[in-house]
């Protein structure tokens, strides 16, 4: 079995592209050409993140935009670090 997209992760908890293009304020074409081109445009994945509450994260969206370490750091608002002792 194929795992879901984050898009279409996104896509499933608002409902339909549709929905998702209204909440965006995009045409559902736009969606429809994110899920075929696999990425999300830059300047709409933490909206996409907002739409879903954050169920579908930046991260997962853009890992090339947000590594998983400043997905970390936003949440908490502040840069956590380990000590070996």
């Amino acid at each position: 079995m194929k795992p879901t997209s984050p898009l279409r992760k996104a896509i499933e908890i608002v409902g339909s592209q549709n929905k998702l293009a209204k909440i965006l304020g995009k045409r559902q074409s736009v969606i429809w050409a994110w899920l075929k081109r696999g990425t999300v445009s830059a300047e709409y994945v933490l909206k996409v993140e907002q739409a879903t509450g954050g169920r579908v994260t930046r991260h997962e969206l853009r890992p090339d935009l947000y590594p998983k370490e400043d997905q970390e750091e936003s949440t908490t608002g502040t840069t956590e670090s380990t000590t070996l002792h």
